[in-house]
């Protein structure tokens, strides 16, 4: 009987699928172990642990090949484990450091996550990076401190040389990199910063030698010169820049305060990365100001951090990462109607751009979730549960379903970390494809509906617009979108 290759790729597709699986466990636990051995400065090398292992491997044809790819498993496992340099903090899982620092060329960056600063005392590394909550008490183990982490009194970067810790703040040249690549003068504006920690006082320190007319801190607890409660942003709707040196926004949500009566308000800076988009930059786009993540500041703190470990400047790569960076962490949106070919062009984009496609219409089904006029409210909760999962990832083609945009919630999600493509395409076409499997748009008379409520939505939510007659050229319009 001759195989049939189709089902034998399918059935491969199957086990891969499984494998892959299973795999981002094994290197999420020998992560877990490589801490472990980091902190209690344990070897990495293990190699009985290895022999134990590959003695489990079944004799057979195919015993040498498993060897092999155990040994391979091993060898990336112990890449991993390794702490030359590292980011240590609370709540790093997504950090993008490990990625800046690869594409620096720095190999042996991991991340450590850790409730304290301890292990960069007892720890045996060349160097570390620091981050929140642990910037103070960094600075406090410092034997030598830079010029910007006395001024400071935070360090976010450290080397250890010969037992003793030498503290800089890198997060100072990066956010003076920041100003000067978005043109943000500060001089003679009128400031508001968000938050009073380590974040906040560096970034005042860099505002404070470039003449500002006012700076204030709104606070949650005022207890220093020029902190003002929160409740009291009305005190300051003068304000031309807003700054937020705080973690919220993290998770979603809503701005702190409102935008609307900052009738002066020239430029919105959220320093947090991720997600993209934050409810104060959703805000501050809203009301068409500019506004700007943390990301360009990340990379180039971790730029002069880098010239600190190795001695080497590479300040002319700083923008060529950020660019790389901010392309493959959003996710890719596809909105639009039944009918109008979103899960076409999102397997196209998929294969051009070598992202993982999400069909959430597919996704819904696979789930025993199905539309029909009865279990509308029920279905639409669902679709927005999915979505939202899928939205809080990094580097998806996401095809939505056509009524997403009637979810607030599910779209201020999706733009938070991705960047929405509306597939406009022409109600004729659509009434040309009707087949009577949507439950809503059976009719020309239905899409006809449908499209009257939802047009307006699309366009408004869009970052790109897409018509049929510019698919062929998609590669090309999402380009030029990262590029600006």
């Amino acid at each position: 009987m001759k195989e049939d290759l189709t089902f034998l790729r399918g059935e491969i597709d199957a086990v891969d699928e499984e494998l892959m699986k299973l795999l981002d466990r094994r290197f999420r636990l020998t992560d877990r172990v490589g801490r472990i051995k980091f902190a209690s400065g344990k070897k990495i090398e293990d190699s009985g642990r290895e022999k134990e292992i590959l003695a489990r491997v079944a004799p057979g044809p195919r015993r040498r090949a498993v060897e092999a790819v155990y040994k391979r498993i091993f060898s990336e496992s112990k890449k991993r484990q390794k702490y030359d340099y590292f980011l240590l903090g609370e709540n790093i899982e997504r950090s993008l450091s490990p990625e800046i620092y690869r594409l620096l060329g720095l190999a042996g960056y991991n991340v450590f996550p850790a409730p304290d600063a301890g292990i960069l005392t007892t720890g045996e590394y060349k160097g570390a990076n620091v981050t929140a909550p642990h910037k103070g008490a960094a600075f406090a183990m410092a034997d030598w401190t830079s010029h910007e982490a006395k001024v400071t009194q935070t360090v976010n970067t450290v080397i250890k040389k010969a037992g003793k810790i030498y503290g800089y703040n890198t997060d100072y040249a990066g956010f003076e990199a920041m100003l000067e690549y978005y043109r943000i003068d500060p001089a003679g504006r009128k400031i508001a910063i968000i938050g009073n920690g380590a974040t906040a006082r560096t970034i005042s320190a860099v505002l404070a030698n470039r003449d500002p007319q006012r700076l204030v801190f709104l606070v949650r607890s005022p207890r220093g010169k020029n902190e003002y409660s929160l409740e009291s942003f009305s005190s300051f709707v003068d304000s031309e820049i807003i700054i937020n040196a705080t973690p919220y926004g993290a998770a979603g949500g809503k701005p702190l305060f409102p935008l609307d009566g900052f009738t002066d308000l020239k430029t919105v800076i959220d320093l947090l990365y991720y997600p993209a988009r934050t409810p104060l930059l959703l805000e501050a786009e809203r009301l068409k100001v500019p506004a700007y993540n943390g990301l360009y500041m990340l990379v180039g703190q971790a730029v002069e951090a880098y010239k600190i470990f190795t001695g080497i400047d590479k300040t002319r790569d700083t923008e060529r990462i950020y660019r790389e960076l901010k392309r493959e962490a959003a996710n890719i949106v596809l909105i639009g109607m039944p009918y109008g070919g979103k899960t076409t062009l999102g397997g196209v984009l998929s294969k051009k751009l070598g992202r993982r496609f999400v069909d959430i219409d597919a996704e819904l089904a696979s789930a025993g979730v199905f539309l029909n006029p009865e279990n509308e409210g029920a279905f639409r909760a669902k679709e927005a549960e999915i979505t939202i999962r899928y939205a809080r990832e990094r580097g998806l083609v996401i095809s939505t379903g056509g009524g997403i945009v009637l979810n607030p919630e599910a779209m201020a999600c999706l733009r938070a970390n991705g960047i929405i493509l509306y597939l406009d395409t022409p109600l004729s076409v659509l009434r040309g494809r009707l087949d009577g499997t949507r439950p809503l748009a059976r009719e020309p008379g239905d899409l006809d509906r449908l499209y009257e409520e939802r047009a307006g939505l699309y366009r408004r939510y869009a970052d790109i617009t897409v018509s049929a007659g510019e698919i062929k050229q998609i590669g090309v319009i999402v380009d030029e979108y990262f590029s600006r």
